[in-house]
């Protein structure tokens, strides 16, 4: 958002950055107002993250640097924030904002075998390994934690380290099993990764058509219905609708037996 158009700005910095310092640089560009010198402020509310540039001249180019120290739990997180302010005087002459992804040193992943499981007597399979930027496997030990919907640790696996990187783990669940998501919380160093997986005693529709498809009016739309419960086929009526995507309210529904 814009005050005036009296003077014109450049950000340049990165779309994404690692665990290390972040580097902007800022050109204030000579526009048919008056101004010379603006103060910009560099700010990010939410983190308390805050730089001043004082007397920036216009047709210069300043880098502004956060460090790591600066930058503090803000490395932790994925997405910032960062709101630009300028000033001449008490006037403001334009103000914006801009979004960081910090990228990962290590891409933590996490695989199941199922993504709902049934009770009782299911067994939770699933591997844990990483992956550096430059596609090396990560090497060094993991600590796992699994906690159910309410929130109670089930279980962990601390130091949890294979020459090959993979780590292939199981927990078997009761016939008591809490139902709903469950959650596993992965550490490797300073990196840390959640996953969810769902206990129910039932299972839901499975509907194999495409999410999004293109109709030329010609072709017909196909796909089938199946469903389950405690592994069981069961039979039904299933309601279908769709509806283009361009205009929401064009509905069309049907119902279909499902056996």
């Amino acid at each position: 958002m814009f005050s005036h158009t009296s003077t014109t700005y450049l950000v340049t910095c990165p779309y994404t950055w690692i665990k290390s310092d972040l580097n902007m640089g800022f050109s204030l560009l000579p526009g048919p107002g008056n101004e010379t010198l603006v103060n910009v402020t560099f700010k990010s509310e939410p983190n308390g993250i805050s730089k001043e540039l004082n007397d920036v001249s216009a047709g210069t180019t300043t880098m502004m640097t956060f460090t790591r120290e600066d930058l503090g739990t803000v490395q932790s997180n994925y997405w910032m924030w960062m709101s630009l302010m300028g000033k001449s005087g008490d006037q403001e002459i334009f103000s914006t904002s801009v979004e960081y992804y910090r990228n990962r040193d290590l891409d933590l992943i996490v695989l199941f075998d199922n993504y709902y499981y049934h009770w009782p007597g299911k067994t939770v399979q699933f591997s844990v390994f990483g992956v550096y930027r430059n596609n090396l496997p990560y090497l060094g030990p993991f600590n796992i934690s699994l906690t159910n919907p309410n929130g109670v640790l089930m279980e962990t696996w601390q130091n949890v380290q294979k020459e090959s990187g993979v780590a292939s783990l199981h927990y078997p669940l009761s016939a008591q099993a809490t139902l709903g998501s469950w959650y596993i919380h992965v550490e490797a160093g300073s990196d840390i990764y959640g996953y969810n997986f769902y206990v129910q005693n039932y299972d839901h529709v499975f509907i194999d058509v495409a999410y999004l498809f293109y109709f030329d009016g010609i072709e017909d739309v196909s796909g089938f219905i199946s469903a389950w419960y405690q592994g069981k086929a069961v039979e039904g009526t299933a309601r279908v609708t769709i509806h283009p995507d361009s205009n929401p309210t064009d509905i069309i529904t049907q119902h279909i037996n499902v056996s």
